[in-house]
């Protein structure tokens, strides 16, 4: 289990993003040069992957891309720990008796970020006829069978080191499926991965690396309305998949992405440089090379009504829309932050310029 220091802080950090807002200034050291003492020779990193209806695609890039990320980590680190989690930490205390399984896999607390450890989805394959209020129109979504996926059960998480590089498992429990809660909360499930997993290790750098094709919409209790599938929810709250995009300045409804930063960088006290932030998320492909305040203010990045579509938001791109919260969270990480992009096939480069902040924290 996580150090009791680290989980106690950790704790009281969750719940001051339950309740009021904490300052970016007060979190401090985010790109600070690195200390001069002895650097860590571990590292632990955590993946949060959308498990929503519209991930089959990304997660296959995912797949590809992780071999050539865990070959250069591990070629650096002594020791990596590789887990994943799935962004669905539910929100629903009740569903219609016609919900899909989709909908249905939003009650209670979801996955709650437990790490992942089965290989069923990647091995049988999934699909899905979309009929929900979720879906822009009727479709099937297919995440193809991986008839290599068939090494067994997994541990909770994956075990590197510079003579011991296979991460054909790690492929496979990656591809998560595509038939989780659509509410996406990966920030929530990060910290809950990170909180009540055997995984963290207080002596390893740290990244987390989000891969979702929607913006964070991790809710306080009172922001669990926004979920809502009752008969004059709508009428009292709008259109389903526009509520968290509306919600995003609301601290009430959702909780503060600064509360997030200092919760990750608590982490690891007194070395704040040794957590890493990416979000591989909605943002244009072509404002890659630009500062998360940059992109931040192209119109593409602006939350707005679809006008072809009035109950769903305005795409950044046909795969994705704007990933806001995500972006705001990497700019307040500064130098150790990346923002990659689902539009086009920037898996492996986002992947592979998160491996170009790690090799640096490691000794």
């Amino acid at each position: 289990m996580p150090q009791p220091r680290i989980a106690a802080c950790l704790l009281a950090l969750l719940l001051a993003c339950d309740d009021d807002e904490v300052s970016i200034s007060d979190a401090g050291g985010g790109d600070a040069a690195l200390a001069t003492e002895e650097r860590p020779s571990s590292l632990d990193v955590l993946f949060v992957v959308d498990n929503s209806l519209s991930m089959g695609t990304h997660q296959q890039r995912l797949g590809a891309a992780i071999p050539g990320f865990i070959e250069r980590l591990s070629q650096r680190a002594q020791s990596l720990r590789v887990g994943v989690a799935t962004t669905n930490v539910g929100g629903l205390q009740a569903v219609p008796d016609n919900a899909s399984d989709l909908v249905r896999s939003c009650l209670g607390a979801g996955d709650d970020g437990r790490l992942q450890t089965s290989l069923v989805a990647a091995r049988d394959g999934v699909e899905v006829i979309c009929r929900d209020s979720f879906c822009a129109m009727p479709s099937t979504v297919l995440l193809p069978p991986d008839p290599a996926c068939t090494l067994g059960a997994q541990p909770a998480y994956q075990q590197f080191t510079p003579t011991s590089t296979d991460a054909r498992a790690l492929q496979c429990v990656a591809r998560v499926g595509v038939q989780g809660c659509p509410f996406e909360q990966p920030l929530e499930a990060a910290l809950k991965a990170l909180a009540s997993a055997d995984f963290l290790r207080a002596d390893a750098a740290l990244a987390v690396i989000v891969l979702t094709d929607e913006d964070d919409c991790s809710v306080t209790a009172a922001g669990r309305e926004l979920f809502s599938l009752a008969a004059d929810a709508e009428t009292k709250l709008g259109p389903i998949n526009l509520r968290c995009g509306k919600a995003t300045e609301q601290a009430d409804l959702l909780k503060p992405v600064d509360g997030y930063l200092n919760a990750l960088r608590a982490l690891k006290p007194g070395h704040p440089e040794r957590v890493v932030f990416t979000a591989i998320a909605g943002v244009p492909a072509n404002a890659l090379a630009l500062a998360p305040d940059a992109v931040l203010a192209l119109p593409e990045m602006q939350f707005r009504e679809d006008p072809q579509n009035l109950t769903f938001p305005k795409p950044v791109c046909e795969q994705a829309v704007p990933s806001i919260r995500l972006v705001r969270l990497a700019r307040a990480f500064g130098a150790n932050a990346v923002v990659g992009s689902v539009c086009g096939d920037d898996v492996a480069g986002a992947l592979g310029r998160t491996a170009d902040k790690l090799v640096p924290l490691l000794k």
